[in-house]
């Protein structure tokens, strides 16, 4: 029979450690002596608890008294598991003969019961309110608060306008698209050219540096050119840039400014023409300079994007679920606060949740892709 080690004296108390516990287990040399049963959990395995029986003490008795070890059945799962009338496991679980409640595996127990707690008020409330499963946009178009359906349909007249000069290189893409989807970059650009040509929208690489000054190297999505005579800024933006971040699809690039000037009017983008930069496609803009040095604060950029129906999402983004805007931080240069008090979204960054096409669809009302132009 294995001793007490001389190091770790058994507890003196009918308590063990870590739980409830009954009388102490004591080794007897009579084996003819009945066995008082123990409410004690079995301590962890490799590691005595004070005051309880080792694994080796419970064999070496089990031996001396010819008992055999209890056979632990697993769990019945599946079409195995016993009817308990639609309960859950917790309601019929059974307490072990001769023990005490906490014997049972009380984290499963735990699990159960707030599983089926919670799963009989999500019951009730959904039968108490009539919830009923709806589409993002038309939850957002039953809103009254200025983020709903067609909130900016008296824009709709210059929507139409700038997608009507986008209107022969959407109809390439879409001839492309349907033709042969797997056509090369080259063969796509070639077709863009020619479509572009023929609408007077084709900007040689020469004539860009014509543009006037370079304000900013490419860093993100264009390179910045300087007017002073026109007053404006030329954009020439790669449209691959940023698509992970803006989720837009391959064709979506021809419709991010009509989104832009669909959203912030005030600082509004011109369609110049697309052009070539070493062997990519570039996207030629026009916009008009905001002469200001003042900067809005941060509650006047919330307060105009809440105008324009854009409610925080996150730490970064406005949106109302069909269309989100980033990067327009009080600390940055795309927000500028003119002198009429007017706040200008030069350039943040737009996400798409919907095709272009759509996205302008829900905000006018006007679907560029559905009538003839």
């Amino acid at each position: 029979m294995r001793q007490a080690s001389a190091s770790r004296p058994p507890c003196r108390s009918g308590l063990a450690r870590g739980g409830f516990a009954g009388p102490r287990l004591r080794p007897s040399s009579n084996s003819d002596r009945p066995r008082r049963k123990s409410h004690a959990r079995p301590a962890m395995p490799g590691r005595a608890a004070s005051g309880r029986a080792t694994g080796g003490m419970l064999a070496a008795r089990r031996a001396a008294q010819n008992e055999s070890p209890p056979v632990v059945k697993p769990a019945a799962v599946g079409h195995d598991a016993p009817d308990r009338g639609g309960l859950p496991r917790w309601a019929s679980m059974e307490v072990p003969t001769g023990g005490n409640f906490f014997d049972c595996d009380r984290g499963a127990f735990l699990l159960e019961f707030v599983a089926f707690m919670t799963n009989g008020i999500t019951t009730f409330l959904g039968r108490l309110f009539g919830a009923r499963r709806i589409s993002k946009a038309t939850f957002v178009g039953r809103i009254d608060d200025g983020c709903g359906l067609h909130r900016f349909a008296s824009r709709r007249n210059q929507a139409v306008s700038d997608c009507r000069c986008v209107g022969l290189l959407a109809e390439a893409l879409q001839a492309q698209r349907g033709r042969d989807p797997d056509r090369g970059a080259r063969d796509s650009l070639r077709a863009l050219r020619e479509a572009a040509t023929a609408a007077g929208r084709w900007v040689d690489e020469s004539r860009i540096a014509l543009f006037g000054d370079l304000v900013s190297k490419r860093t993100g999505e264009s390179a910045v050119y300087w007017n002073s005579g026109e007053s404006v800024f030329y954009k020439v933006k790669n449209p691959e840039a940023k698509r992970p971040l803006k989720r837009t699809g391959d064709n979506d690039w021809v419709y991010e400014h009509v989104i832009h000037n669909i959203l912030f009017p005030e600082a509004s983008y011109e369609f110049v023409g697309i052009g070539e930069e070493t062997g990519e496609l570039r996207v030629v803009l026009r916009q008009r300079a905001v002469l200001t040095e003042t900067f809005p604060t941060r509650r006047q950029i919330v307060r105009a994007l809440a105008e324009r129906g854009l409610r925080r999402e996150d730490r970064y983004f406005f949106g109302d679920g069909v269309v989100s805007v980033t990067d327009v931080g009080e600390h940055g240069d795309n927000v500028l606060l003119g002198d009429n008090g007017v706040v200008y979204f030069v350039d943040p960054l737009i996400r798409l949740h919907r095709p272009a096409p759509d996205v302008i669809e829900f905000l006018t009302g006007f679907n560029p892709e559905k009538p003839s132009l």
